[in-house]
């Protein structure tokens, strides 16, 4: 199955689920790594909606390390999916599988996807969640806590910390409206 990423995660002042400890910040990762990119897509008007973004995750199977870099965070979704494209049409994304939640009103953005020319050599699929947000954060919270988690450094990685440590694990359950 595709990686599901930690990306858009209820917030609380608490937090606890994951440390700063828990993400090992890097210059630089092993070449020749499968990225793999899903999107989180949000509905929203305001400054108060949640965020669209999508964060590049490989696995490398020689160290059992999880890499995550460049991250795309933008509220608006127009935005975004015109960023997103930029990205997928950029050579150094050449080798990158994209995902789009099988589900709501995203269903229409991989269609839109689908239909656009440019994107014909642009490997993008659907994916479908099994279990809530906390279920799945809960392997990567073991993987992190034991030091298989890496953060290839840039401008995003201090924003995408925060985010993740104000998750936490007693966060009520809900299926997005969309994400």
């Amino acid at each position: 199955g595709f990686p599901v990423t930690i990306q858009q995660m209820p917030q609380s002042s608490k937090g606890g689920f994951f440390l700063d400890s828990d993400f090992i910040v890097v210059d630089d990762f092993p070449k020749k790594l499968k990225w793999f990119r899903y999107m989180d897509l949000a509905i929203g008007k305001n400054s108060r909606s949640d965020w669209n973004s999508c964060v590049a995750v490989a696995f490398d199977e020689k160290t059992g390390f999880i890499y995550l870099r460049d991250m795309i965070r933008i509220r608006a979704l127009d935005e975004f999916l015109a960023t997103v494209k930029s990205w997928m049409l950029d050579p150094a994304e050449k080798n990158t599988e994209w995902a789009v939640e099988n589900v709501a009103f995203q269903t229409v953005v991989f269609t839109d996807f689908m239909k656009d020319k440019d994107l014909l050599d642009v490997r993008i699929g659907q994916e479908v969640h099994e279990g809530d947000k906390i279920t799945r954060a809960r392997a990567w919270q073991i993987r992190a806590r034991q030091g298989f988690l890496r953060v290839v450094n840039g401008a995003w990685v201090q924003g995408f910390i925060n985010k993740a440590k104000a998750f936490r694990a007693n966060a009520k359950k809900t299926t997005k409206s969309i994400r």
